[in-house]
C-alpha cells in the first residue's frame, strides 16, 4: 500500500507513462505464456525440423521407385541405376550386398544391370567394395553432401 500514496505525489505524466509500462509488460507477458503454452494461451507455430541428407535421399529414393511402380511394364524407361545405388546406399549409411542393393532398387528382375553399373561405380570411385558389402567411397560421398547440402 505504501507505494500507491508515492504515486499520489507523481506528476500525471508519470502516472501515465507508467501505466503504459504497466500495459507493455502485460502484453509480453501474455506473448510469452502465447509461446511456450502456459495458462492456455495461443500455440506458435513452430519451423519444421529441417530432414537430414540421408531423409532427403530416402524420399527421393522412394519416389522413384514408386512411380517405376506406376510405370509397370514400362518403368525400364525410367530406370537410372546409378544414381538408385548411390542414393540407397547414401540413405542406409550401411554397407550392402550386391543382391540387397538390387532389391532395394528393384533391379533383381534384371540380373545383367545391376553388377554391370556396381562395375562401373566402382571404377570410378563412388562405389567400394569390402567384406562387408558396397558403401559409399568418398567421391560418391562428397558428390551426394554437395548435392543435398544445395537440397
Amino acid at each position: 500500500m505504501a507505494p500507491e500514496l508515492y504515486m499520489l505525489d507523481w506528476p500525471a505524466e508519470d502516472r501515465a507513462s507508467l501505466e503504459r509500462f504497466t500495459e507493455t509488460m502485460t502484453e509480453v507477458r501474455s506473448r510469452i505464456q502465447a509461446i511456450s503454452g502456459d495458462a492456455g494461451g495461443v500455440p506458435v507455430p513452430r519451423l519444421p525440423r529441417i530432414p537430414t541428407a540421408q531423409e532427403c535421399a530416402r524420399v527421393i529414393l522412394q519416389r522413384r521407385l514408386d512411380l517405376r511402380r506406376m510405370a509397370g511394364d514400362h518403368a525400364d524407361m525410367l530406370g537410372d541405376p546409378a544414381w538408385e545405388m548411390l542414393l540407397a546406399i547414401f540413405q542406409s549409411d550401411t554397407p550392402r550386398s550386391d543382391t540387397a542393393l538390387f532389391d532395394m532398387i528393384g533391379l533383381s528382375g534384371r540380373a545383367q544391370a545391376g553388377p554391370r553399373w556396381v562395375a562401373l561405380l566402382i571404377d570410378r570411385g563412388w562405389l567400394v567394395r569390402e567384406d562387408a558389402g558396397l558403401h559409399l567411397g568418398q567421391t560418391g560421398r562428397a558428390l551426394l553432401e554437395r548435392y543435398f547440402a544445395d537440397f
